[in-house]
């Protein structure tokens, strides 16, 4: 099965346009392990190393369309695994922070790390250089994120108060 053959058949099950658009823009290909990718776009889940699988693509689309994302919401992905599924939510949403509970495998390192080196993929450089910037803020962790608003909450009251 092709990208082609895949989105015809989730354009059967999925009705939202939005979800179909994003789903026809992430490679899933860069998700997966390189033995696997000729299977990249059969509607199954993969192995990509530690216990973990990439959810099939029929599942991503229906949790993307039953979240009914808008362009102005952030989204906090528990367990994000590959990032297949926080790459096509960041497709619908402003922003998504995702966490993993455990080390990610060596096979999801490589798979995010061919996703960033790609220059086959459909998305322009500048997206790519934006998807990089969002895994960045994936992996950062939740007490470095609650350390950066603090400093600039601390910032901003002290240059209110120096400007009255």
């Amino acid at each position: 099965m092709d990208r082609d053959d895949l989105l015809r058949s989730l354009g059967t099950r999925v009705s939202d346009e939005r979800v179909l658009a994003a789903m026809a823009v992430v490679p899933r290909e860069l998700f997966v392990d390189p033995q696997l990718a000729g299977a990249a776009y059969a509607d199954c889940p993969l192995p990509i190393g530690g216990g973990q699988t990439i959810s099939q693509p029929a599942v991503v689309a229906g949790m993307c369309q039953a979240l009914d994302l808008r362009e102005d919401e952030r989204v906090l992905d528990v367990g994000t695994g590959s990032g297949y599924h926080a790459a096509v939510m960041s497709r619908l949403c402003r922003h998504v922070f995702g966490i993993s509970s455990t080390r990610c495998s060596p096979q999801v390192r490589s798979a995010r790390s061919r996703q960033r080196a790609s220059t086959t993929s459909p998305w322009s450089r500048a997206t790519a250089r934006s998807a990089y910037r969002r895994r960045r803020r994936l992996t950062r962790s939740t007490s470095q994120r609650q350390l950066a608003t603090t400093c600039r909450r601390r910032s901003r009251r002290s240059s209110r108060r120096a400007g009255a």
